[in-house]
C-alpha cells in the first residue's frame, strides 16, 4: 500500500498503555486487496480452536488516551454496535462522516441504515468479539463525493464502560486512489452486498470463499445485543411443515453418481457449505453430487439457514472458474420460498374454510328457511293480540339469525375471491327506490323520515351488479336506522370527476346521511374492519357481527369502487360508495334487465320437485295461499315421469 495513505510507513503502530495492558493496532499492506470480510477458519469444524489476533478483553482504553489518533491523516472512528452510535472519531473521520465536531458526530442517528450495511456491521462484531481483525471495502461521501476506503475493523472497549463491558468496532479507514479502483467491479460488488438473494462461492470442499450479506447464517446473538434482521423466524420443523412434498431433492441427473460417492471416498471434512442447511445430511448429499456429477448445474429445495433463521428455499448450485485462481468452485445462490409457501398455504385454508362455511351455512339455511317460512303462515292465521306479538318476536329473531349467517357466507365468499359480480344494465334510480321501500317500514316504526335525492346529471342507465348495489345500500341504511333515534335518513345519488382535472371517466357517488349517534375521528377507520365496532358500547346496546361494513368495502373493491364515512360525534354520519361510470352501449340497451320482468300474476301450475319433506309441506302451503296449483315429486326420476305425462307452467327445483 503507498505510503502516502498511512501517514510515512506500510505499518501504522500505536502503542496505548492503560493499567499495564497494551494493544497494537496495525494496517497491514499483507491486508491490501482484501476487501471481503475475513472468515473464521474454525467455523462449523470440529479440532481447530480459534486463533486470536488480539483479546478484545485486554484492550481497553480511555477518550483520553484516543486523542493520539489525531496525528493520523486517514479516518479512524470507534462505532458502538451495542448501542448503534458512534462514540469517538479523529479529525479525519468527523470529515469523512460529514461531521464538524464529535458532539456532532456522536448524535448523529443510524437507525435507518439499510439491512445490507446492518448485516455487515452486526458480521464484523462476531469476529472482533472473538479477538479477529476484519478486513472490508466501504464507500463513503463526505460532502457528496465518492470515497471507497480500504477498512480495517478491530475491537476494543472503553473503561468508561465499566458496567457491561461490550466490544465496539475501532475502525481504520484507508482512502484509495482512484487508479486504484475497477469501478465496473466496485459497483458489482456493492450490488450483491444489496440484493435480495443469498449469494456466495465456495471451493470444491465446501469451503466458502466469499458471501454476500443475505447469505451469511444467522449466529448466536450476544446477549443485550438485538438483531436488526427483519422477517418471520421459521424454525427447521416449521420448515418442513409448510409443505412436506417439497422435501424430495431435486438434482440434474439422479443417475450421474460415480462409485467414488457409492463408496464415500468424497472429501466433506469442511462445515461451511453443510452447516448452512438446516439438515446438514442434505447438505452432504448435494456437495458430494456437485464433487463428483458431470452436469454443472443442480436445482433443489431445502431448509436453508439464512441471517433470519432457518428458512425454505430454492437453491441452485453451478461450477465455475474462481477468476483469481482458475480452480473449480460452486456457485451458489438460495432464493426463499417461506413467504410463498405460506400464502399459499393460507390461500388454500381460506378455501377450505370458505367451503366448510358453505356447506353450514347451506345445512343452516334450510331448517332456518322452513322456520322463516311457517312464521309467516302463522302470521297469516287468526291470532289474538299477544299471540301476534310473539309472531312478531319470532319473526325478528329468525331474520337477525339470518342476516348473520349470510354475512358470514358473504365475507368468507369475498375473502375466497369467489363471489361473482355481473356486470349488466341496471337502472340505479330503481334500485335505490327499491331498497328504500325495503327499510321504510323499520323506518316509520322509530319515526324517522325517509329522503331519496337524486341528481339528474346520473345516467339513468348504468352498467354493474343491481342486487350487490341494492346488499350495499340495504346494509348502510339498516345501520343508519339502527344508530339514529330522531331526525331521519337521506339517501342521494350524485356523479362526480377525479380532482387531478383529467378527462377520466366519472363516478356515482352514492350517500347514505344519517342524523344518529356519530362516529369520532379516531374510531373511522376502524369501523370498515372485520369484527370491529365503532366502540365496546355500541355492540353490547346494538349487536351485530361487526362484518356488514367489511362486506360493503369488499364488494365495493370487487366493482372498482371506494367507500368511505364522514361523520362527527353526536352530528350524525354520511357513508358513502364511489363507483365508476359504465354507460350501456346500443347492443346493451336491447339486453334484458332486472326491472323487464312481467308483472303479470296468475295463477299456475306448478310442479315442485323436493325431496325433504318439510320443504313440500311450506311449499305447497304457500303456494296453494297464493292461488296456484302444484304437484309434488320427491326425487328426480319422478319428476321426469310427471313432466312427460303433464304440462307445467313453472318446475321448481333444487
Amino acid at each position: 500500500m503507498p505510503s502516502t495513505h498511512i501517514h510515512d510507513s506500510a505499518q501504522v503502530k500505536l502503542m496505548l498503555t492503560d493499567h499495564n495492558r497494551t494493544f497494537l493496532a496495525e494496517d497491514d499492506a499483507e491486508n491490501e486487496g482484501n476487501h471481503d470480510i475475513r472468515q473464521d477458519e474454525s467455523e462449523g469444524s470440529k479440532g481447530n480452536p480459534h486463533t486470536q489476533d488480539y483479546d478484545p478483553n485486554q484492550r481497553i482504553v480511555s477518550y483520553e488516551q484516543l486523542s493520539i489518533f489525531n496525528l493520523v491523516v486517514h479516518p479512524i472512528w470507534i462505532f458502538d454496535y451495542v448501542e448503534f452510535r458512534m462514540r469517538w472519531a479523529n479529525k479525519a473521520g468527523m470529515a469523512l462522516w460529514n461531521a464538524n465536531n464529535l458532539d456532532e458526530l456522536q448524535t448523529k442517528c443510524f437507525q435507518e441504515i439499510s439491512d445490507a450495511s446492518a448485516h455487515r456491521m452486526e458480521r464484523y462484531m462476531e469476529q472482533c468479539e472473538i479477538g479477529l481483525n476484519v478486513s472490508d471495502q466501504w464507500t463513503y461521501f463526505p460532502k457528496g463525493k465518492a470515497t471507497t476506503c480500504h477498512m480495517n475493523i478491530s475491537g476494543i472497549k472503553f473503561s468508561e464502560d465499566a458496567n457491561d463491558g461490550h466490544v465496539c468496532l475501532l475502525c481504520e479507514g484507508v482512502p484509495l486512489m482512484k487508479e486504484e479502483l475497477i469501478e465496473e467491479n466496485t459497483r458489482g460488488v456493492e450490488m450483491l452486498r444489496h440484493l435480495p438473494v443469498a449469494v456466495a462461492q465456495f471451493d470444491m470442499h465446501g469451503k466458502v470463499m466469499y458471501q454476500n450479506p443475505e447469505a451469511t447464517p444467522c449466529q448466536k446473538r450476544t446477549p443485550g445485543r438485538k438483531s436488526r434482521s427483519s422477517g418471520h423466524y421459521t424454525g427447521v420443523e416449521e420448515c418442513k411443515e409448510l409443505d412436506a412434498s417439497t422435501h424430495s431433492l431435486t438434482t440434474c441427473s439422479e443417475s450421474s453418481m460415480s462409485s467414488d460417492r457409492m463408496s464415500g471416498s468424497v472429501k466433506t471434512t469442511c462445515g461451511d457449505f453443510l452447516h448452512r442447511f438446516g439438515d446438514p445430511e442434505i447438505g452432504n448429499q448435494v456437495l458430494e453430487e456437485i464433487q463428483v456429477t458431470t452436469c454443472d448445474r443442480m436445482d433443489f429445495e431445502a431448509s436453508i439457514i439464512t441471517r433470519k433463521g432457518p428458512h425454505w428455499c430454492a437453491v441452485q448450485l453451478r461450477k465455475g472458474k474462481d477468476p483469481v485462481t482458475g480452480e473449480t468452485v460452486i456457485l451458489y445462490s438460495a432464493s426463499d420460498k417461506t413467504d410463498a409457501i405460506r400464502a399459499n398455504k393460507e390461500r388454500k385454508a381460506r378455501e377450505q374454510k370458505s367451503e366448510f362455511l358453505a356447506i353450514m351455512a347451506h345445512e343452516i339455511r334450510t331448517p332456518l328457511h322452513q322456520v322463516t317460512g311457517f312464521i309467516d303462515l302463522l302470521d297469516r292465521t287468526p291470532l289474538d293480540s299477544e299471540q301476534k306479538s310473539f309472531v312478531r318476536l319470532l319473526k325478528s329473531s329468525a331474520q337477525g339469525l339470518m342476516t348473520v349467517i349470510n354475512d358470514v357466507l358473504d365475507y368468507s365468499k369475498l375473502e375466497a375471491g369467489k363471489m361473482k359480480i355481473e356486470c349488466i344494465p341496471y337502472e340505479p334510480l330503481s334500485v335505490m327506490e327499491g331498497s328504500l321501500a325495503a327499510v321504510r317500514t323499520s323506518c316509520e316504526e322509530k319515526g324517522l323520515y325517509l329522503d331519496l335525492q337524486w341528481s339528474k346529471d346520473v345516467p339513468f342507465k348504468l352498467m354493474g351488479d343491481p342486487n350487490r348495489l341494492r346488499q350495499i345500500l340495504l346494509n348502510l341504511l339498516s345501520n343508519a336506522i339502527k344508530f339514529t333515534e330522531r331526525g331521519g335518513i337521506t339517501v342521494e345519488a350524485t356523479t362526480t370527476r377525479p380532482d387531478d382535472g383529467t378527462d377520466a371517466r366519472p363516478f356515482v357517488r352514492f350517500a347514505v346521511r344519517d342524523t344518529g349517534l356519530g362516529i369520532s375521528e379516531e374510531n373511522q377507520s376502524a369501523v370498515f374492519r372485520k369484527y370491529q365496532q365503532a366502540n365496546a358500547s355500541v355492540a353490547r346496546n346494538f349487536g351485530g357481527t361487526g362484518l356488514g361494513l367489511s362486506i360493503c368495502d369488499l364488494l365495493v373493491q370487487s366493482m372498482y369502487g371506494s367507500i368511505g364515512v364522514e361523520s362527527q360525534l353526536g352530528e350524525g354520519s354520511t357513508f358513502w360508495i364511489s363507483l365508476p361510470v359504465e354507460v350501456p352501449t346500443e347492443d346493451h340497451l336491447h339486453e334484458p334487465t332486472e326491472d323487464d320482468s312481467p308483472n303479470e300474476t296468475r295463477s299456475l301450475h306448478i310442479l315442485v320437485a323436493e325431496d325433504n319433506k318439510v320443504n313440500q309441506k311450506l311449499l305447497a302451503s304457500m303456494l296453494k295461499r297464493m292461488g296456484h296449483t302444484l304437484d309434488l315429486a320427491g326425487n328426480g326420476k319422478e319428476a321426469v315421469d310427471l313432466v312427460q305425462r303433464h304440462r307445467y307452467d313453472v318446475v321448481l327445483m333444487e
